[in-house]
Protein backbone atom coordinates (compact mmCIF):
# COMPACT_ATOMS: atom_id res chain seq x y z
CA UNK A 1 0.00 0.00 0.00
CA UNK A 2 3.32 2.50 0.72
CA UNK A 3 4.35 1.73 -2.67
CA UNK A 4 1.06 2.29 -4.46
CA UNK A 5 0.54 5.77 -2.58
CA UNK A 6 4.27 6.48 -3.63
CA UNK A 7 3.08 5.93 -7.39
CA UNK A 8 -0.21 7.92 -6.52
CA UNK A 9 1.70 10.83 -5.16
CA UNK A 10 4.07 10.85 -8.25
CA UNK A 11 1.35 10.58 -10.78
CA UNK A 12 -0.49 13.49 -9.36
CA UNK A 13 2.77 15.55 -9.85
CA UNK A 14 2.40 14.97 -13.75
CA UNK A 15 -1.25 15.20 -14.27
CA UNK A 16 -2.15 17.98 -15.96
CA UNK A 17 -5.89 17.18 -16.10
CA UNK A 18 -7.74 18.58 -13.21
CA UNK A 19 -10.61 15.92 -13.49
CA UNK A 20 -7.79 13.40 -13.36
CA UNK A 21 -6.06 15.32 -10.49
CA UNK A 22 -8.91 15.19 -8.52
CA UNK A 23 -9.67 11.79 -8.92
CA UNK A 24 -6.05 10.85 -8.23
CA UNK A 25 -6.12 12.68 -5.33
CA UNK A 26 -9.10 11.32 -4.43
CA UNK A 27 -7.73 7.48 -4.19
CA UNK A 28 -4.70 8.93 -2.68
CA UNK A 29 -7.08 9.78 0.83
CA UNK A 30 -8.88 6.58 0.28
CA UNK A 31 -5.57 4.70 0.71
CA UNK A 32 -4.09 7.05 3.49
CA UNK A 33 -7.70 6.15 5.18
CA UNK A 34 -7.05 2.54 4.81
CA UNK A 35 -3.46 2.46 5.81
CA UNK A 36 -4.23 5.16 8.96
CA UNK A 37 -6.92 1.89 9.96
CA UNK A 38 -4.56 -1.08 9.43
CA UNK A 39 -1.79 1.16 11.29
CA UNK A 40 -4.26 1.09 14.01
CA UNK A 41 -5.02 -2.43 14.15
CA UNK A 42 -1.06 -3.39 14.63
CA UNK A 43 -1.11 -1.54 17.55
CA UNK A 44 0.91 1.52 19.32
CA UNK A 45 4.06 -1.22 20.12
CA UNK A 46 4.52 -2.28 16.78
CA UNK A 47 4.11 0.90 15.16
CA UNK A 48 6.63 1.83 17.72
CA UNK A 49 9.57 -0.71 16.86
CA UNK A 50 8.86 -0.15 13.11
CA UNK A 51 9.40 3.16 12.89
CA UNK A 52 12.48 2.67 15.41
CA UNK A 53 13.79 0.40 12.35
CA UNK A 54 12.38 2.03 9.36
CA UNK A 55 12.80 5.67 10.04
CA UNK A 56 10.21 7.91 7.78
CA UNK A 57 12.83 10.54 6.56
CA UNK A 58 14.30 7.46 5.08
CA UNK A 59 12.67 8.28 1.83
CA UNK A 60 15.07 11.66 1.66
CA UNK A 61 17.95 9.63 0.52
CA UNK A 62 15.86 8.17 -2.22
CA UNK A 63 15.08 11.81 -3.03
CA UNK A 64 18.71 12.83 -3.31
CA UNK A 65 19.69 10.38 -5.16
CA UNK A 66 16.90 10.26 -7.75
CA UNK A 67 17.49 14.57 -8.20
CA UNK A 68 21.74 13.52 -8.67
CA UNK A 69 21.32 11.03 -11.10
CA UNK A 70 18.53 13.77 -13.11
CA UNK A 71 21.48 15.89 -13.07
CA UNK A 72 24.04 13.60 -14.31
CA UNK A 73 24.88 12.94 -17.75
CA UNK A 74 23.84 9.63 -19.01
CA UNK A 75 25.71 9.61 -22.19
CA UNK A 76 28.64 8.63 -20.84
CA UNK A 77 27.06 5.94 -18.88
CA UNK A 78 29.07 2.78 -18.36
CA UNK A 79 31.20 3.40 -20.90
CA UNK A 80 34.33 2.43 -18.99
CA UNK A 81 33.16 -0.89 -19.34
CA UNK A 82 33.55 -0.82 -22.90
CA UNK A 83 36.82 0.99 -23.44
CA UNK A 84 38.41 -1.87 -21.27
CA UNK A 85 36.95 -4.70 -23.42
CA UNK A 86 37.56 -2.84 -26.78
CA UNK A 87 41.84 -3.25 -25.98
CA UNK A 88 43.25 -5.78 -27.25
CA UNK A 89 43.83 -9.16 -24.78
CA UNK A 90 47.74 -9.36 -24.09
CA UNK A 91 48.93 -12.57 -24.27
CA UNK A 92 51.00 -14.08 -21.29
CA UNK A 93 54.11 -15.07 -23.34
CA UNK A 94 54.01 -11.10 -24.47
Amino acid sequence: MQARLGLLRKTVEKLQDEKMRAAAEAQIQELRIKIDGLRRAVGTYCMIYLRSIFPEDASLIYDILQERLAATDKSKAATGIYERHNRPVKQANE
